[in-house]
């Protein structure tokens, strides 16, 4: 066997991907790790040096202390910073001897890397513990795989509460080593090492709102999970992700919107392959979406998918759903950088003007009502080019309807929930809501096979346009196959604090 094939099948359970991806940063680090640990050494002295030599240069520059300069591998390093000064922070980088920015925004010094990077995303360590008690999407999914595994074992556990202390520090003193383990095996080593680090941070704080709900988010779902599905266990393994590649090959699909779901759970001993081998030959998607159950609580076939959402979570988001009109869709959406306040002004009265043609026709018994309010917020040059952006794209949208806008507004709506309203090539899929409280079990919604989303007949889609805001929100009722109907809005602005920065659909 080829030596790297050999490593490859050793260690791949430790990669999310089921391989070591050189663009992730956390997969460099740890493939560092394990070969250091075998003995192979891969950095070279001078490059250590001149990583070390920099971080000073920068500590002097920059009034920052080590927490603030975590490494990513030996011949890199994050440059942490509030997310809203980082074009401070560049600019000040851009103009210290010895440092250059290249064309992938990176800052090279002799022969090591720095990269300048949001501390909001990136939690800073002091004194060896985490310094915020905020909890990352890797967080929150790698709880959710903890209580999972306890409620499977039969380690009974109860919400938490700021006000029972000591239960809440003992219930997480009963988590064992091995359930750590067990992220490792579904999520990998790097989400494994920060569900660690963070749950070690929480039992010191076991009071903190932010540390209680995350914990209550978790348990709501793991809870569900593990009750439910005792005898299976969650992946997101090479497995996982050869079922979403060829997916998306089939498809046409990104790997999100043919199936939302953040892990699979696996119900047995079946071999998987089979089923991509099937839909490569056939070219069909049937055999890959043959492989996950239909119904809640089944184990029939050896897949379920599982969504994973917070009890605050917002809608998903539909961004990309603007791609799919190729060249047409280029520059919509972009922001002007005129400073001319007033000739923006007229550029937003004639977007207004047009969608304003919409309000009161209806189509296919949905009614088209077009809101504006006034605001008590003052003029705003950066809100009014937004404002003008937002609504470009909502009348650029429209148009692709033709005389008909609804298919458009309607497509919008079920790429965000996670289904294509063109293809319908989605498995069935299984969205857990947790609760902040943990009081109550995770809200369970189903999203059937091939699933067909409708505007509720005889109700109103709503476009509101509100003075001096940077955005316009969409709201209607939809319907996915014969289930109840539910509200959702969705809002084309930007949530970038920098003022030219896009607007898209969230």
């Amino acid at each position: 066997m080829d030596p790297i094939d050999k490593f490859l099948k050793l260690y791949s359970y430790k990669f999310p991907k089921g391989y070591p991806d050189m663009n992730d940063e956390q997969d460099i680090l740890l493939l560092e790790n394990i070969l250091q640990d075998l003995n192979i050494i891969l950095e070279q002295p001078v490059a250590k040096e001149n990583l070390s030599k920099g971080i000073e240069i920068l500590k002097k520059e920059l009034k920052l202390t080590d927490e603030y300069f975590p490494l990513v591998s030996s011949t890199r390093a994050k440059v942490l910073v509030p997310n809203s000064e980082r074009p401070k922070f560049n600019e000040i980088l851009s103009n210290i001897e010895g440092f250059t920015k290249n064309k992938d925004n990176e800052f090279k010094f002799e022969n090591v890397t720095f990269l300048i990077k949001p501390i909001e995303k990136n939690p800073i360590m002091v004194d060896g513990e985490l310094s915020t008690t905020k909890a990352d999407t890797d967080i929150k999914e790698g709880l959710v795989v903890v209580f999972y595994d306890l409620v499977s074992r039969g380690i009974p556990f109860e919400s938490f509460s700021t006000k029972q202390e000591e239960l809440n520090l003992a219930q997480l003193e009963q988590i064992p080593n091995g359930v750590i383990e067990d992220v490792d095996k579904a999520l990998g080593s790097g989400v494994a090492d920060k569900v660690n680090n963070w749950l070690n941070m929480a039992k010191s704080k076991p009071t903190d709102s932010t540390v209680v709900k995350a914990l209550n988010n978790a348990y709501s779902i793991g809870n569900v999970l593990g009750t439910t599905y005792p005898e299976s266990r969650a992946i997101r393994d090479e497995r996982f992700n050869n079922i979403r590649k060829t997916a998306q090959e089939l498809t046409g699909l990104e790997q999100d919107k043919w199936n939302p779901g953040d892990i699979y759970l696996y119900h047995g001993e079946e071999d998987l392959t089979q089923g991509t081998k099937d839909a490569r030959e056939q070219k069909s998607i049937n055999p890959i979406n043959d492989l996950f159950n239909d119904e809640w609580g089944a184990t029939i076939n050896p897949l379920t998918a599982i969504s994973l959402k917070d009890e605050k979570a917002q809608p998903g988001r539909a961004k990309s759903y603007v791609a799919r009109y190729g060249k047409l869709a280029d520059g919509k959406g972009d922001i002007i950088k005129s400073d001319d306040i007033n000739q923006i002004q007229n550029l937003i009265d004639q977007q207004r003007n047009e969608i304003k043609k919409l309000n009161g026709k209806e189509f296919g018994g949905v009614k088209i009502k077009y809101s504006f309010k006034d605001t008590n917020n003052p003029e705003n040059l950066k809100t009014k080019r937004r404002k003008l952006a937002s609504l470009e794209l909502l009348n650029f949208l429209a148009s692709q309807g033709g005389s008909n806008p609804i298919p458009v507004f309607l497509g919008i709506f079920a790429f965000g929930e996670g289904l294509d309203q063109e293809k319908r090539a989605n498995p069935t899929f299984f969205k857990l809501t947790g609760k902040d409280k943990g009081l109550d079990p995770a809200l369970i919604k189903s999203y059937p096979r091939g699933a067909s989303v409708q505007f509720v007949e005889n109700s109103e889609f709503e476009i509101i346009d509100s003075l001096n805001s940077g955005g316009v929100t969409m709201v209607g009722n939809i319907q996915v196959n014969d289930q109840n109907p539910y509200e959702l809005r969705k809002s084309i602005r930007t949530s970038s604090s920098n003022p030219l920065s896009p607007v898209g659909i969230t």
